[in-house]
């Protein structure tokens, strides 16, 4: 299974207005969503370069298709994920 960080665009219940988080996403063998973390992650290492990964593989996620979580595919291939 693979996974990655990815922006998820979500709808507060409270207000009905939309906010934008970064989650750790994961795929199936053929790339379709499996699943998305239920909470936003934040930049974590037990080192200076442990973070510093992390925060990299984070900025990754502005570069890929933003995930609308209201309207995930589950199990559906996505290109480049």
């Amino acid at each position: 299974m693979h996974w990655n960080y990815r922006i998820v665009k979500g709808v507060s219940k409270e207000s009905g207005k939309e906010f934008f988080v970064i989650k750790e996403v994961d795929y199936d063998a053929l790339g379709g969503i499996a699943s998305i973390s239920e909470d936003s992650v934040y930049p974590l290492g037990d080192t200076l370069n442990d973070l510093q990964r992390d925060f990299k593989l984070m900025q990754r996620a502005f570069k890929k298709k933003m995930i609308d979580e209201q309207n995930v595919e589950y199990g559906l291939p996505e290109e480049g994920y």
